[in-house]
């Protein structure tokens, strides 16, 4: 129990510390490119379609006359409706739309990305573990991923884009993780896969063909391909 806490709370300590890195990179946010907030408010509006194109009536207020990426809604006599429909997949608007039903169209995507980034880490990291790989190669693995990766630009950028970017990697890994942990259970009563019992300590997860091997093999290989000591990865 108390390995698994503290394991917890490094786990919970990196994703601090990525998002601090995330937040710190990008002190000047200014939230143009947003086109999720607009979908989000839009569906709090009942609209399928956000409001197209709105001009800040005075400096500060929302605005999105800018946006190009959009397909403009028109009337029976050819005529724009004052709505238009984006292009881009509802998920991170619908990730957004308890914020946007709190702040508005002031809603502060880019720092949201932030915070799903650093979330993003800590769902690696709690991944890793399912992967019967040693403590050391896995927070290794972790920062790397964290701060070595493509994902600190786009936690740290958070605009259109890379919110979906930054969304689709936490399903990615929340459906991966949830998979292995399927495969730990499945394989708990199946005669040479690991005994009658599923081991309590990730680092012993037990392995079968099934889904986990390939991500097991490629962890093992990882480990062995740092300079580690051998003796913390999982045989």
């Amino acid at each position: 129990m108390a390995r698994s806490l503290t394991r917890a709370a490094l786990g919970l300590a990196l994703a601090g510390l990525c998002l601090l890195v995330y937040v710190a990179s990008n002190p000047e946010r200014d939230n143009l490119y947003n086109h999720f907030v607009w979908q989000a408010a839009a569906w709090l509006e009942g609209e399928a379609g956000i409001r197209y194109p709105v001009y800040a009536e005075r400096p500060g207020d929302p605005e999105n006359w800018y946006f190009q990426d959009v397909l403009q809604i028109v009337g029976p006599d050819g005529a724009p409706t004052g709505r238009a429909l984006l292009p881009f997949p509802p998920l991170p608007a619908l990730v957004l739309v308890p914020f946007v039903a709190v702040w508005g169209l002031a809603t502060n995507a880019q720092l949201l990305t932030a915070l799903l980034g650093a979330l993003d880490v800590g769902l690696a990291y709690w991944v890793l573990g399912r992967l019967g790989i040693g403590p050391v190669t896995r927070l290794v693995a972790t920062v790397f991923f964290g701060l070595g990766t493509v994902l600190w630009y786009t936690a740290m950028l958070g605009t259109t884009w890379y919110l979906a970017h930054v969304v689709a990697v936490a399903c990615t890994l929340l459906a991966v993780g949830i998979a292995l942990g399927a495969d730990r259970e499945a394989l708990a009563g199946v005669p040479g896969a690991g005994g009658s019992a599923v081991a309590a300590d990730d680092s012993e997860a037990p392995t079968g063909v099934r889904f986990g091997d390939l991500l097991r093999a490629a962890g093992r290989l990882m480990a062995a391909s740092l300079p580690l000591d051998p003796r913390a990865v999982a045989s």
